[in-house]
């Protein structure tokens, strides 16, 4: 696949946010590199009675956790620039281009990044007053609790069915201007919003982006296995590019002929396919393998609308397969606890390119915000 041959540099910068932070000394970093992220909050529902959660803030995020409210939120102030991740990698690579936006600039593993999660390293901070990032960063950990007579392996899944799953468009109507059709009053797009906006504006939503948001992503990479349990459980790399179609997303692949810096987008350039990374371990230990072509079912496109499969529904051979928002496995341990640690990216993939020739481009004019949230669910695996 040939989408485009550079790393467009293009999220372009809202003037009224950060302006004022642009100086001479930071000769590449021009006005049409970045645009202000003010994703709100990421929240986190859990729905089953034997799931829990857990979130750890990460770079350029803040987590609460308070009963059944699981929130991250983006730090007042701080933007997203464009980048690309690499889910395949056993470093999971976070990069980004050059100075010039023409070529392959850099890399950050990932386990760098989370190792130090509030002092962000590598590539991740791409402007001298540290507020330009080129991703943000937080940690999810999902434990399952097995009762004494369970039976089966629990699944994990992102609800992608209904409407608390969603990257939907947040954007700004001034005083008296007229509300775009088909906007909401709120995030997540069920009360519909018309006529004209009051005093001092506000702020309405869209259930889809139509330029730069498409190209917002975020993933979900599993860093660690724990709990109590001594069997071997299984977590998966994963993508979610809600408004993007798989036609048109792809990723750098920073393991296939090892990653060089300096050389054109399309020496890396690769289509998401079935190629995910696995962690695989108990409470003592965990491994890291691979990416190998067969071995799931990766990207939640636009397409991908599934939801939480009933009990023994599916296997885990069969989840892997064919239901890409299957994040992984709880290995039945009766009377024990697992846990599986997520480290999730979010950033905007500036070699994203659509039926029109490209939504993260230098010519943007529509600088899209995206807000978010995630609905997750366990269910039992069928033998």
């Amino acid at each position: 696949m040939k989408k485009s041959k550079v790393i467009i540099p293009a999220l372009a910068l809202m003037a009224f946010s950060v302006a004022a932070s642009i100086t001479g000394t930071v000769a590449w970093f021009t006005a049409s590199r970045v645009a202000t992220v003010k994703a709100g909050s990421f929240a986190v529902v859990n729905t089953t009675t034997n799931l829990s959660v857990s979130l750890a803030s990460g770079v350029g995020t803040t987590a609460t956790d308070s009963g059944d409210d699981h929130t991250i939120t983006v730090t007042d102030g701080y933007k997203l620039t464009d980048a690309a991740f690499d889910h395949t990698a056993l470093a999971h690579n976070v990069v980004a281009p050059d100075e010039t936006g023409l070529l392959v600039g850099s890399s950050t593993a990932l386990a760098d990044v989370s190792g130090s999660l509030n002092n962000p390293v590598g590539n991740m901070v791409r402007d001298v007053q540290n507020t330009v990032f080129t991703a943000f960063t937080w940690n999810m950990t999902f434990t399952v609790t097995f009762g004494n007579s369970a039976s089966s392996d629990v699944g994990l899944f992102l609800d992608l069915s209904g409407t608390e799953s969603y990257m939907h468009e947040k954007l700004f109507v001034a005083q008296g201007e007229a509300i775009p059709a088909n906007s909401y009053s709120d995030e997540a797009c069920t009360t519909a919003k018309s006529g004209t906006a009051g005093t001092g504006g506000e702020y309405v939503y869209q259930a889809a982006p139509d330029e730069t948001g498409k190209a917002f992503r975020i993933a979900f990479v599993p860093t660690a296995i724990a709990g109590t349990g001594t069997q071997t459980s299984q977590a998966y790399a994963k993508v979610w590019a809600k408004n993007e179609s798989n036609s048109y997303a792809g990723f750098i692949n920073t393991g296939a002929n090892g990653f060089a810096a300096n050389e054109e987008l399309e020496d890396f350039d690769a289509d998401y396919g079935t190629a995910t990374t696995l962690l695989s371990g108990n409470a003592t230990s965990s491994s890291t393998s691979a990416a190998t072509a067969g071995s799931g079912k990766v990207l939640m496109d636009s397409s991908c609308s599934e939801g939480i499969p009933a009990n023994g529904a599916v296997s885990a051979a069969n989840a892997l397969s064919g239901k890409a928002n299957y994040l992984g496995m709880f290995k039945l341990d009766a009377g024990k606890t697992v846990s599986i640690t997520y480290t999730c990216v979010a950033w905007f993939d500036g070699t994203d390119i659509d039926e029109n020739g490209g939504n993260i481009v230098t010519g943007a004019t529509d600088f899209e915000t995206i807000v978010s949230a995630m609905k997750f669910g366990v269910s039992n695996l069928a033998a």
